[in-house]
């Protein structure tokens, strides 16, 4: 757009004489850089300020947590969009009281599996195990 405008106001100053089509053809460059500009901040402010998962995507989520037989209950979650193709997923899940403490490194592993087949923009995930007592702390 911006090419097109130079080219057409630089043609008719040529053609012209008349070197105001010139300063014309920069005003509405610029004018087209701040539209562009104003259009990209509203697009990009949710992520600048943190931007969630979806609903639907937390929902996902959170089925994927507590669906794991392994879960007894999940206390506490958040999401938080890095980039646009990078989802964060902060999760804090109390195991079921079967589970030893050996067995919870590879309970997480399979947990964060399956967060990333429901959700494939999970790229980090942060699963800390907890009791629902501890909620507070």
């Amino acid at each position: 757009m911006g090419l097109v405008f130079a080219f057409v106001c630089v043609l008719i100053a040529d053609v012209t004489g008349n070197a105001v089509w010139d300063g014309i053809g920069t005003l509405s460059i610029g004018i087209l850089l701040g539209l562009i500009a104003i259009i990209l901040a509203i697009e990009t402010k949710s992520l600048l300020i943190g931007e969630g998962a979806l609903p639907e995507q937390s929902m996902r989520i959170e089925n994927a947590i507590t669906s794991s037989p392994e879960v007894s209950s999940l206390i506490d979650m958040r999401t938080e969009y890095l980039g646009p193709e990078t989802l964060l997923v902060a999760a804090k899940i109390e195991f079921s009281e079967k589970t030893s403490s050996p067995d919870i490194s590879n309970d997480v592993d399979n947990i964060e599996k399956r967060i990333r087949e429901v959700e494939p923009l999970a790229k980090i995930i942060y699963l800390e195990p907890g009791l629902i007592d501890d909620q507070n702390s």
